[in-house]
């Protein structure tokens, strides 16, 4: 199952990647009011024009909708294969922790030293 996540997700990293360059490009093509990138390649939109119509404008802008459609469902899709690919990697196991006894253990304590000597110096 992990694999076949890891190979969606490449896919429709490349997919993305091309429509984005694709869609890219058209939008430069695409002729505003006030000229645009089309004339730089030699006029490219009067012969454009000559195979659609004078509606070239229109047919370049449908495309670039669909472009950008395509593009969304495509990152939404990356999304959600990602997601699947990171829940579907196994979880190590959890550690568990020793059980606390349920009666606490008595407390020793040490012998009171006797009167008139101090702690830790040897009495003769």
């Amino acid at each position: 199952m992990l694999v076949l996540a890891a190979l969606t997700t490449s896919i429709l990293m490349v997919l993305f990647l091309v429509v984005g360059v694709t869609m890219t490009l058209v939008v430069l093509v695409q002729r505003p009011k006030g000229g645009g990138l089309a004339g730089a390649f030699g006029g490219a939109s009067t012969d454009a024009a000559a195979v659609f119509g004078a509606s070239i404008g229109d047919v370049l802008t449908w495309i670039t909708v669909g472009f950008f459609v395509v593009w969304i469902l495509l990152a939404m899709g990356m999304q959600w294969s990602i997601a699947a690919e990171v829940h579907s990697i196994p979880q190590p196991p959890a550690v568990q922790t020793p059980a606390e006894p349920a009666t606490p253990a008595p407390a020793t304590t040490a012998p009171a030293p006797e009167p008139g000597t101090t702690q830790g110096t040897p009495t003769e």
